[in-house]
């Protein structure tokens, strides 16, 4: 069968699979999602796992792709590269079923202190599963890094009002007034009457020291009544320690007890 695309170049499946789909839908692209070929194409062609291993120019075109990649092609098998080093291309592809991929993936090599061994030996001496390997490998890391993964992030910085300009203050006042009334008009409170604003959270809640411990320190709002919408009649100041422990576990008074030992037992022997 011989399918004439936009730019005149015909296309011919004999792959029987790919016949059928094409029987049935033609040439429009979009009835193709879902199937298996189009996944395929939509992987190498727009993911960015896809676009860093890089595909001939001409397989922007779905119809010459699917022609391109049709021999042993079936809805239960994945498209990959015989050359893990090289593109996909017509002569770099092949459709395999997954305990394949597997099978193979555990023969695949990394050079690691000098030595060049294979992820299912690297998997059993440092007690790594296949599957963060898999991960790893998949997403173009560095050997190294595939056996002794990435360093973390660093945590983001708590910072205190006190510590910041006034317009970043009040812009962070703003975002959260406006991330309190966008959940609790989904929750369904009220987000009307005594409402907190941004007025009310930089005067009376950061610029406040903690309800609980009594520092200035990495000040925020904490909730009274969880259940209640954050007006100004349910907020009080807490710092970032103090509204953590709290979480919903214990009431305003037993916090304040909390928060009074803290001070006093720990706080304030720092300073000593």
């Amino acid at each position: 069968m011989t399918i004439k695309m936009s730019n005149h170049v015909p296309v011919l499946l004999k792959n029987d699979v790919l016949l059928n789909l094409y029987s049935e839908y033609g040439n429009r692209v979009k009835l193709y999602r879902d199937t298996r070929i189009h996944n395929s194409f939509r992987s190498v062609r727009f993911t960015k796992k896809g676009k860093d291993k890089g595909s001939p120019p001409e397989w922007v075109d779905f119809f010459l792709f699917m022609e391109q990649v049709q021999n042993g092609y079936s809805g239960d098998k994945y498209l990959q590269r015989i050359d893990q080093s090289l593109p996909y291309s017509p002569s770099n592809f092949m459709w395999s079923y997954p305990e394949d991929v597997y099978s193979q993936l555990k023969l695949a090599t990394v050079t690691y202190k000098g030595k060049t061994v294979t992820l299912k030996e690297i998997s059993s001496e440092y007690e790594i599963s296949m599957n963060t390997l898999k991960s790893r490998r998949s997403k173009g890391w560095k050997d190294s890094e595939i056996v002794e993964g990435r360093p973390r992030l660093s945590k983001r910085v708590i910072h205190s009002a006190q510590d910041l300009e006034y317009q970043k203050v009040r812009n962070k006042a703003s975002k959260m007034v406006s991330s309190y009334k966008f959940s609790d008009k989904s929750k369904g409170l009220n987000v009307e009457n005594n409402y907190v604003d941004v007025e009310y959270i930089i005067n009376s809640i950061f610029y406040k020291n903690c309800n609980y411990c009594g520092t200035l320190e990495r000040i925020g709002c904490d909730r009274i009544d969880n259940s209640l919408s954050p007006s100004k009649d349910n907020l009080v100041p807490a710092c970032y320690s103090c509204n953590v422990i709290r979480g919903d576990r214990f009431s305003v008074k037993e916090m304040g007890i909390i928060g009074e030992f803290l001070r006093l037992s720990v706080y304030d022997k720092r300073l000593e």
